[in-house]
Protein backbone atom coordinates (compact mmCIF):
# COMPACT_ATOMS: atom_id res chain seq x y z
CA UNK A 1 0.00 0.00 0.00
CA UNK A 2 1.35 3.38 -0.94
CA UNK A 3 1.55 6.23 1.53
CA UNK A 4 -0.82 8.36 -0.58
CA UNK A 5 -3.49 5.68 -0.45
CA UNK A 6 -3.17 5.45 3.31
CA UNK A 7 -3.38 9.24 3.70
CA UNK A 8 -6.49 9.40 1.48
CA UNK A 9 -8.14 6.67 3.52
CA UNK A 10 -7.32 8.43 6.79
CA UNK A 11 -8.63 11.75 5.47
CA UNK A 12 -11.88 10.18 4.29
CA UNK A 13 -12.44 8.54 7.69
CA UNK A 14 -11.91 11.87 9.47
CA UNK A 15 -14.22 13.69 7.05
CA UNK A 16 -16.92 11.04 7.42
CA UNK A 17 -16.81 11.25 11.21
CA UNK A 18 -17.06 15.04 11.12
CA UNK A 19 -19.99 14.86 8.72
CA UNK A 20 -21.81 12.33 10.90
CA UNK A 21 -21.33 14.44 14.03
CA UNK A 22 -22.52 17.61 12.27
CA UNK A 23 -25.69 15.84 11.18
CA UNK A 24 -26.41 14.88 14.77
CA UNK A 25 -25.93 18.48 15.89
CA UNK A 26 -28.15 19.79 13.10
CA UNK A 27 -31.13 17.85 14.38
CA UNK A 28 -33.41 20.21 16.26
CA UNK A 29 -35.69 19.05 19.04
CA UNK A 30 -39.32 18.69 17.92
CA UNK A 31 -42.01 20.82 19.50
CA UNK A 32 -44.06 19.07 22.14
CA UNK A 33 -47.77 18.48 21.52
CA UNK A 34 -48.61 21.15 24.09
CA UNK A 35 -46.28 23.70 22.48
CA UNK A 36 -47.69 22.93 19.04
CA UNK A 37 -51.28 23.39 20.29
CA UNK A 38 -50.30 26.71 21.88
CA UNK A 39 -48.62 27.83 18.67
CA UNK A 40 -51.75 26.97 16.66
CA UNK A 41 -53.92 29.02 19.03
CA UNK A 42 -51.55 31.99 18.91
CA UNK A 43 -51.46 31.79 15.09
CA UNK A 44 -55.27 31.82 14.96
CA UNK A 45 -55.25 35.06 16.98
CA UNK A 46 -52.27 36.80 15.39
CA UNK A 47 -52.75 35.95 11.71
CA UNK A 48 -55.58 37.60 9.74
CA UNK A 49 -58.95 35.94 10.38
CA UNK A 50 -59.83 36.21 6.67
CA UNK A 51 -57.50 33.33 5.79
CA UNK A 52 -59.39 30.92 8.05
CA UNK A 53 -58.39 28.33 10.60
CA UNK A 54 -57.22 25.80 8.01
CA UNK A 55 -54.70 28.27 6.55
CA UNK A 56 -53.39 29.26 9.99
CA UNK A 57 -52.86 25.59 10.87
CA UNK A 58 -51.02 25.04 7.55
CA UNK A 59 -48.85 28.08 8.32
CA UNK A 60 -47.93 26.59 11.70
CA UNK A 61 -47.09 23.28 10.00
CA UNK A 62 -44.81 25.05 7.49
CA UNK A 63 -43.15 26.97 10.34
CA UNK A 64 -42.56 23.74 12.22
CA UNK A 65 -40.95 22.16 9.12
CA UNK A 66 -38.75 25.25 8.79
CA UNK A 67 -37.68 24.90 12.45
CA UNK A 68 -36.83 21.23 11.95
CA UNK A 69 -34.60 22.08 8.98
CA UNK A 70 -32.90 25.08 10.61
CA UNK A 71 -29.13 24.81 10.97
CA UNK A 72 -27.31 27.23 13.26
CA UNK A 73 -24.13 28.61 11.74
CA UNK A 74 -25.06 27.73 8.14
CA UNK A 75 -23.52 29.97 5.51
CA UNK A 76 -25.96 32.48 3.98
CA UNK A 77 -25.92 34.17 0.60
CA UNK A 78 -24.10 37.50 0.99
CA UNK A 79 -26.56 39.30 -1.28
CA UNK A 80 -25.91 41.81 -4.02
CA UNK A 81 -23.18 44.32 -3.19
CA UNK A 82 -22.38 42.84 0.22
CA UNK A 83 -18.98 41.13 -0.01
CA UNK A 84 -18.88 39.76 3.56
CA UNK A 85 -20.10 36.26 4.28
CA UNK A 86 -22.84 35.82 6.85
CA UNK A 87 -24.09 32.82 8.75
CA UNK A 88 -27.35 31.98 10.46
CA UNK A 89 -27.81 32.64 14.16
CA UNK A 90 -28.55 30.22 16.99
CA UNK A 91 -31.55 27.90 16.90
CA UNK A 92 -34.66 30.11 17.19
CA UNK A 93 -36.92 27.38 18.63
Amino acid sequence: MQRRTLLRLAASVVATRRLASSRAEAQSPPLSAESLATLREVAAIVLPSEIGRKATDETVDRFQRWLRGYRAGAEMDPGYGLPRLRSTGPYPG
